[in-house]
């Protein structure tokens, strides 16, 4: 499962964002679609500023990838291994 959601964020992210270091095999990318629609759905009215799939960390357009968000979202990778 977490191959075919990496593989997901692949196909609906954009260009990788360069960030420092991270874990192997995960990406971070660009995507307004994805950060939208997990806003949306979990009631926030606006998109997130990023969201998790599988391996791969999709940040809104109008998000800094920022070292904080980065962290949570590696948190959300390692949550979604165990």
């Amino acid at each position: 499962m977490i191959r075919v959601a990496t593989t997901l964020a692949r196909l609906l992210g954009g260009e990788p964002v360069p960030t420092g270091s991270l874990p192997a095999g995960v990406e971070v990318r660009r995507s307004r679609l994805v950060p939208w629609i997990g806003g949306r759905l979990s009631g926030m009215g606006r998109p997130a500023a990023a969201v998790t799939l599988g391996r791969g960390i999709l940040v809104h357009p109008s998000a800094r990838p920022v070292d904080r968000l980065i962290r949570h979202e590696i948190g959300q990778v390692r949550q979604g291994e165990q």
